[in-house]
C-alpha cells in the first residue's frame, strides 16, 4: 500500500484481523470454543490454532501483528490505548498457548532487543507507574511465564509428540548432511525441494 491512507488501511486490517484471531484463540485456551465439535483438537494435541488453522502458523501470525498493537498503543491515549494494550497482551497469551517453539523464540528475541535498546525508557516508565502498578506488571510477567511453562509441558508430555518432533528433525538433518556431501557448492535457487527426495531414506 502506497501513501499514508493505504498504510493506515493496511494497519487497521492487521489490527482487526489480529483482534478476531486473538479473541477466538482465547476462547480455545479457556476451553470455551463454540465450534469445538467441528474441529479435531486431538490432531494438534489441544494446542490453540484459532482461525489460522495451525498452531505454528498462528504463532507466526501473532508475532507479526504484535508490534502493530504495541505501536498503536503508543500513538493513542485514554480508552484506545488501553484497548490496544489489552490486544497486545492477548496476542502474547495466545502466542504462548500455541506452544510454538519458533514463535516463543521470536517473542524472546523481541523482548531482549527491546530491553537492550530501550532500557532507560522502560525503567522510566516503570518508575512512573508507582509501587502498586509495578507489582501488577511483575505478576502479569510471572503469569505469562507460568502459561508458557504449562503450554510447553502439556505439548511435550505426550510421548508421541516428543518423538515425532525430535525424530523428524533428525531425518531432516541426515538428508541435509547427505545433500551437502553430494554437492557442497549448493543446488541453486528453489531446487533443494526438488533434489531432496533423492536423499530420503526409504526406511
Amino acid at each position: 500500500a502506497s501513501g499514508e491512507r493505504g498504510q493506515r488501511v493496511l494497519r487497521n486490517a492487521l489490527l482487526v484481523s489480529s483482534a478476531g484471531v486473538t479473541a477466538y484463540g482465547l476462547l480455545q485456551l479457556l476451553r470455551l470454543d463454540p465450534l469445538q465439535r467441528a474441529w479435531n483438537e486431538e490432531f494438534f494435541l489441544h494446542r490453540i490454532f484459532s482461525f489460522i488453522g495451525q498452531p505454528n502458523a498462528l504463532g507466526s501470525f501473532l508475532l507479526l501483528t504484535l508490534p502493530f498493537s504495541v505501536v498503536a498503543a503508543g500513538r493513542t491515549r485514554g480508552f484506545p490505548r488501553a484497548a490496544f494494550l489489552l490486544l497486545a497482551l492477548g496476542n502474547i497469551v495466545v502466542l504462548l498457548g500455541t506452544a510454538s517453539r519458533a514463535a516463543f523464540l521470536g517473542l524472546t528475541t523481541i523482548v531482549l532487543l527491546l530491553t537492550a535498546t530501550h532500557a532507560r525508557n522502560i525503567l522510566a516508565f516503570l518508575e512512573r507507574l508507582g509501587p502498586f502498578l509495578r507489582r501488577g506488571v511483575a505478576l502479569v510477567f510471572l503469569a505469562l511465564l507460568a502459561l508458557a511453562l504449562w503450554s510447553f509441558t502439556e505439548r511435550f508430555s505426550n510421548l508421541a509428540e516428543r518423538g515425532r518432533s525430535t525424530g523428524s528433525r533428525v531425518i531432516l538433518l541426515r538428508e541435509a548432511w547427505s545433500m551437502i556431501q553430494d554437492r557442497p557448492w549448493g543446488y541453486g535457487l528453489e531446487t533443494v525441494g526438488i533434489a531432496s527426495p533423492r536423499f530420503r531414506d526409504p526406511a
